[in-house]
């Protein structure tokens, strides 16, 4: 297991994601996201959250949560005869995926960056400014005239540096306001389509991304205990649920306003322009 650790562990560090970051992602507590990266996949307790975990895991920094899934079966020698190998050109788009999303990211701390750098640069100059309007005061002779000629010169100087100072900060307020849009959904929401599920009542789920199954064909039952789920996908997402009531879906951070009935079986699909009308 230390294999599907290394994978994403190297894929986060490649998109520069802390572990508190896949963790306001995924709602997974810290200490699982840590042992999965161990490899340590027994401390997380049964075996429907390990799947689960490791499936949001991997999609949040962009891999193919299914592909390692699969290969975490491989490992422990239970591959369900159901699963069909990823062909090469399913293996190519994958590829070009996170290379997408890295580059996304990268961008996206860069800009983080840039304004970080601005504010420090603003701080300094205000510090170097200070220092130079306090220490001749200091130094101030008991001429009152020349007082009064000192105050004169620190009250317009730091009229001077107030506006400055009010420009720098607006500027940098800009810089960190016209951050492009698809920079701060990266953060959130990893992909085109993300969806995340709340349970309020034990819901049997199947989920389809990109034409291949999540949790396996046969799908998973989640209680409301069960944490948040976080399915994402490029071009289509497919959600079968046997309880609609007792589940609460959100679309790239919009709640889905169409609610189902308790008992009830129910089928959402989603692009990524959202929600598709049965």
């Amino acid at each position: 297991m230390k294999e599907i650790g290394e994978c994403l562990r190297k894929a986060r560090e490649e998109k520069e994601l802390s572990l508190k970051d896949i963790q306001e992602i995924t709602k997974i507590r810290l200490q699982y996201l840590e042992a999965m990266e161990e490899g340590n996949f027994e401390a997380i307790p049964g075996e429907v959250y390990r799947k689960g975990f490791l499936v949001n895991f991997a999609n949040a920094v962009g891999l193919d949560g299914q592909q390692l899934l699969e290969r975490y079966y491989q490992i422990k020698n239970e591959l369900p005869p159901s699963i069909q190998p990823v062909t090469d050109k399913e293996k190519k788009e994958i590829t070009r995926g996170s290379a997408e999303n890295a580059k996304r990211q990268t961008k996206r701390f860069r800009l983080k960056n840039k304004a970080n750098f601005w504010a420090g640069i603003a701080i300094i100059i205000f510090i170097v400014v200070s220092l130079c309007l306090i220490v001749p005061l200091l130094n101030v002779g008991s001429d009152s005239s020349g007082d009064a000629q000192d105050i004169s010169r620190a009250t317009e100087a730091r009229s001077t540096v107030g506006e400055d100072n009010g420009n720098r900060e607006d500027q940098s307020a800009d810089e960190k306001t016209n951050v492009p849009e698809e920079m701060v959904n990266t953060q959130v929401f990893p992909a085109p389509i993300t969806v995340y599920a709340e349970f309020t009542e034990n819901v049997w789920v199947r989920v389809k991304a990109d034409g291949k199954y999540i949790y396996m064909d046969n799908g998973v039952t989640f209680t409301k205990d069960s944490p948040k789920q976080v399915w994402t996908a490029q071009e289509s997402l497919e959600i079968r649920v046997g309880n609609s009531g007792g589940i609460k879906l959100t679309f790239n951070g919009k709640e889905v306003d169409v609610l189902g009935k308790h008992g009830v079986s129910q089928t959402y699909r989603f692009t990524p322009e959202g929600l598709v009308a049965p």
